[in-house]
């Protein structure tokens, strides 16, 4: 019986654990038609991934969960003496770091974190740090023994062509596999209406909640409902600080799936502020319930996820007006 590997230990919250969540139950019905089984390493929330028959999950925490440079270590020598005692016939890494489990297995890597072609400002280095630092040293880390892989995942065509502008030898292996939505109902109303946006979004500094925040400000009219509150990081304590007092905006904190699902149907529309994506997993979902969808017109991310779409809307990133 062939035996699968998949290291997936960051994917704690936000877009990445909603990808873990889909691949879960797709994955489980692959091994069971095909009567094999995968070990998936996880971090720190095994307890709240569902059971499977064919998946076993393995736990790894402390310091190879919370530093870059440990996991790095994780990826690329830890996982070769696992591949060498398991004897895996694949090895799935989703951290877009390829991993070193050569003679023992072959691997591929799933690469979606777009900070290689990001343009820093110099609010990062008050906000976000580690973001400056992702931005010098992820085109690196995606290229070690990145040939070694069978191939090469990622989101959408404008994240590949970005690669290959930096990386052209990987051509062949690049591999497009566009993510599903969790919910597909047709919740199209009658008239559209802009009297509530809803947002959901870890604070990143690129994710523009601070634009979304000025624009609820000079919106009084307008809810705008994000899911932070204030407590995840220095950046979003910032922003409470600066516009918790605003009655036009809910601010709730961290959500499950099935909350922001709820919030979709709710709500009129949503925006969608964040400077910079690989694909941009709300606009999937959004679409899918026929939401009406706000963007900005510099944001060349959406080709992907919003081909076609005639609900979406797009503004220049400073525009405050939200009429059809």
């Amino acid at each position: 019986m062939r035996k699968f590997a998949i290291s997936c230990i960051k994917f704690q919250q936000g877009g990445p654990r909603r990808i873990l969540d889909e691949l879960l139950p797709i994955l489980s019905g692959w091994l069971v038609e095909h009567n094999y089984t995968a070990d998936v390493y996880v971090g720190s929330i095994i307890n709240e991934l569902p059971i499977y028959e064919r998946i076993q999950y393995v736990e790894v925490i402390g310091i190879y969960q919370k530093s870059i440079v440990f996991r790095l270590y994780w990826e690329k020598i830890i996982t070769n003496q696992i591949a060498r005692i398991n004897s895996y016939h694949h090895w799935l890494s989703l951290h877009d770091i390829s991993v070193c489990t050569e003679p023992y297995t072959r691997s591929s890597v799933y690469l979606h974190n777009p900070m290689f072609y990001s343009k820093p400002k110099i609010n990062w280095l008050w906000f976000d740090p580690p973001q400056i630092i992702f931005r010098l040293v992820y085109l690196f880390l995606y290229k070690l023994n990145i040939n070694s892989n069978s191939f090469i995942v990622v989101q959408q065509l404008f994240f590949k062509k970005r690669l290959l502008e930096r990386i052209p030898e990987i051509q062949e292996k690049i591999i497009i596999s566009r993510p599903n939505s969790i919910y597909n109902q047709d919740t199209k109303s009658s008239e559209l209406k802009f009297d509530s946006f809803f947002y959901t979004a870890f604070p990143r500094i690129f994710k523009g909640h601070n634009l979304l925040l000025k624009i609820a400000n000079k919106n009084p009219e307008v809810m705008f409902i994000i899911t932070i509150d204030g407590t995840e990081n220095r950046l979003s304590k910032y922003l409470f600080k600066k516009y918790g007092n605003l009655k036009n905006v809910k601010w709730l904190g961290r959500l499950n799936a099935e909350e922001v699902h709820k919030y979709y149907l709710s709500c009129d529309a949503l925006f969608f502020p964040s400077e910079l994506e690989t694909w941009g997993l709300p606009l999937t979902e959004a679409r899918n319930l026929g939401k009406p969808i706000v963007s900005f017109n510099d944001c060349q991310y959406l080709n992907g996820p919003l081909d076609n779409y005639d609900r979406l809307y797009l503004i220049n990133r400073y525009d405050t007006s939200f009429s059809e």
